[in-house]
């Protein structure tokens, strides 16, 4: 129904998840925004065909500082819909002026349809009032027809844009449109024609970031959660081959935990994230050391092995370096370092060659590394125990014995 009701109309894609575009932006997580800005146009364009897409950003509540709107931009949105109080006039005009204007940028002029915060406001309590449904939408038309009693032969786009997470009956929807083109001062019209008509002339104010959106932007403390699971999912997709799909989940689950529904959903937001930290260790933890921290490994002459035994539990093969630190006492070639491939569901040992200087027992960690040299998982500590005589050892030894 959503495919015939789209075919050849315009829609607009949000990045997956709706993310709060602009908390992430300046807590360093620009990065997840542009993969969701990816996989939103991907996951549209396979599930609406034939809709015409339009390479529009909205952000949350149509708010945006500059540096969101330049991360957008960066993006691949060629155009915006953001609310008229982020882009005030300098002087208040006599008529509410047309919906088209332009952010001027950096890159240039940007194409904006400003939303009329009034009308938006007032579609978004209609669907939430219930009961009194018919008084929003003769509000609505109320308003609308005051807009053109403001300068009847002057004729202006509105947009009217609703929360974003708007979620009417279908009769409040279906009376809310019924009147669009049946009263004579609506007429209906698309997003596209208007970014396509000419800029109104009302000079506007720099871009404004309203403080009600700041103040309900995710908070950082959370965010610096999600970058912390960013950087371990980024460590466990390091190991595996390039797209494999047994990650596809925990990493559009990743994108979901910036979502700007979580804002007014703190409770659930922190126990939906404990659960996808806990799925996500679970992954993780399908590639590490068997070997069992504290055992023993005996060299009894000047060389030996160090067996180090690596399990992959996972569906795909993996890919890391085990790393031994380096030791005063203990000479490893490469400084320690074997890489190793573990096949899907399989263990593997790796025997690392170590040369030893002196006699006794000394400690020696085990790491495994990503193939980009960063840690992975929980290090393993063994002992390696060493029966080579030393040189002063060999000195005192053949005095003695000369003595003798």
């Amino acid at each position: 129904a959503l495919r015939n009701a789209t075919a050849g109309d315009s829609v607009i894609g949000l990045p997956y998840g709706d993310p709060d575009v602009v908390a992430a932006v300046h807590n360093g997580l620009s990065t997840l925004v542009g993969v969701a800005a990816t996989a939103g146009r991907k996951v549209l364009q396979q599930e609406l065909p034939n809709a015409d897409e339009l390479d529009t950003g909205w952000p949350p509540g149509g708010a945006a500082d500059q540096r969101a709107v330049d991360a957008l931009f960066s993006d691949g949105d060629s155009s915006l819909v953001l609310s008229d109080v982020s882009l005030p006039p300098v002087v208040v005009p006599n008529e509410t002026p047309s919906a088209r204007a332009s952010l001027v940028t950096a890159a240039g002029d940007i194409p904006t349809a400003l939303s009329d915060s009034i009308l938006s406001d007032a579609v978004s309590e209609g669907a939430e009032s219930g009961a009194d449904s018919e008084l929003f939408l003769q509000r609505f038309l109320a308003e609308t027809l005051m807009i053109e009693a403001e300068a009847p032969s002057d004729q202006r786009s509105v947009v009217v844009a609703p929360a974003a997470r708007w979620q009417p009956t279908a009769g409040h929807a279906a009376a809310l449109l019924a009147d669009s083109g049946k009263v004579p001062w609506i007429a209906p019209t698309t997003l596209s024609d208007v970014l396509a008509s000419t800029p109104s002339t009302v000079e506007r104010q720099p871009l404004e970031y309203p403080l009600a959106d700041k103040q309900q932007e995710l908070s950082p403390t959370y965010l610096h959660e999600v970058g912390r699971l960013q950087r371990s999912l980024s460590q466990l997709t390091d190991v595996l081959p390039p797209g494999d799909a047994e990650t596809r989940p925990a990493s559009t689950g990743l994108l979901r935990a910036l979502s700007s529904a979580w804002r007014d959903n703190g409770a659930q937001r922190h126990r939906w994230i404990a659960d996808y930290e806990s799925a996500l260790h679970a992954m993780t933890a399908g590639v590490h050391i068997v070997s069992a921290p504290n055992s023993t490994v005996t060299l009894t002459g000047h060389g030996g092995k160090v067996p180090v035994t690596i399990a992959n539990t996972l569906a795909a093969p993996a890919r890391v370096t085990v790393q031994l630190d380096a030791n005063q006492r203990l000479a490893l070639p490469s400084n320690g370092r074997v890489a190793v491939t573990i096949p899907a569901g399989q263990q593997t040992t790796v025997d690392v060659h170590a040369t030893a200087k002196t006699s006794g027992v000394f400690a020696l960690e085990v790491q495994l590394l990503t193939p980009n040299g960063q840690k992975y998982g929980t290090p393993v500590q063994l002992f390696v125990r060493s029966t080579v005589y030393g040189t002063i050892t060999i000195v005192i030894t053949a005095a003695a014995t000369a003595a003798l």
